[in-house]
């Protein structure tokens, strides 16, 4: 149900946009994952080590990713198709539940930083003393 295979340093794992065919768990190295709203800069939303999944918009069944995953250094992940993890919960409801309840996990800290990064960028650009020091006060 899962296979192994390899990211060089610098290679797009996948893409925002690109059919959302597999859920990755990282074996060795680092992922960074990217979200880019319509209306601003691109957000580094999650770096990911070794133990953790990305890739989770296959698990959710959404037709596309969300966000652009990039390997930070060479990697070595197991992937699976988001099918064959639906159908794994089905047939082994035990291994469903762990694999579900870590990616949920997954989901509920990559929510967290993507929060603090709006917040910082909001914070920024909303800075009051901004305009008194532009003004020399």
């Amino acid at each position: 149900m899962m296979e192994t295979c390899r990211f060089a340093s610098g290679q797009v794992v996948f893409e925002q946009g690109q059919p959302a065919d597999y859920l990755f768990v990282l074996r060795e190295g680092l992922v960074r994952v990217d979200h880019k709203p319509y209306d601003g800069p691109p957000l580094t939303v999650a770096r990911i080590h070794p133990g953790e999944i990305f890739g989770w918009s296959a698990a959710m069944g959404r037709e596309k990713y969300t966000s652009l995953a990039v390997a930070e250094t060479d990697c070595q992940a197991l992937r699976m198709r988001g099918e064959n993890l639906r159908r794994l919960c089905e047939h082994a409801p035990e291994i469903g539940a762990l694999l579900l309840e870590r990616l949920a996990a997954a989901i509920a800290v990559r929510l967290r930083n993507t929060y603090q990064e709006i917040l910082s960028i909001l914070t920024e650009s909303i800075d009051p003393c901004s305009d008194r020091k532009e003004k020399g006060e």
